[in-house]
C-alpha cells in the first residue's frame, strides 16, 4: 500500500469521526457543521481512489 492510500485511510477515519462529532451540534450553524466536515471524508476518498478517478477525468 503506498502512502497516498494509507494517509487517505487516515483522513477518511478522521472525517467519520469528525462527522459523527458535528452530528449533534445545535448552534446556528447545524446543519453546516457536518456538511463541511464530509468534505474531509470525500478529500480522502479522493485520495484512495485517485488512480480511478484520474482515468474517470481523463477519458
Amino acid at each position: 500500500m503506498n502512502k497516498r492510500k494509507f494517509f487517505g485511510i487516515l483522513i477518511v477515519i478522521f472525517g467519520v469521526i469528525m462527522v459523527g462529532g458535528s452530528m449533534g451540534y445545535e448552534g446556528p450553524y447545524a446543519i453546516m457543521a457536518p456538511i463541511s466536515m464530509s468534505l474531509i471524508v470525500v478529500a480522502g476518498l479522493l485520495m484512495i481512489f485517485w488512480n480511478k478517478v484520474k482515468s474517470w477525468i481523463s477519458n
